[in-house]
């Protein structure tokens, strides 16, 4: 949202039409996340894969941890952990 301040996020997420419904309003989400470009867009859509796939509601160390995790590869390489700055943007 490029919101400053947890303040702030309620006031932006109140100029998102009504009328968009779910699909309308997944759609902006992920305009959104896109907008960003580059690695912040590819770890944000990583995030909402990991959210909308799990089956538990997922703490932000957690989710973190699980942006780490690369596709064939038998080890967590701490390095490649985000911080828990970058989620919570």
């Amino acid at each position: 949202m490029q919101e400053t301040t947890i303040h702030c996020r309620p006031q932006k997420l109140g100029t998102v039409p009504d009328d968009l419904g779910p699909g309308g309003a997944h759609s902006v989400t992920l305009d959104r996340v896109k907008g960003q470009g580059g690695e912040e867009a590819r770890v944000g859509i990583a995030a909402l894969m990991w959210i909308s796939h799990s089956e538990c509601r997922l703490k932000v160390y957690e989710l973190c941890h699980a942006l780490a995790v690369e596709i064939r590869s038998p080890n967590l390489d701490a390095n490649n952990v985000p911080s828990i700055g970058l989620l919570s943007y």
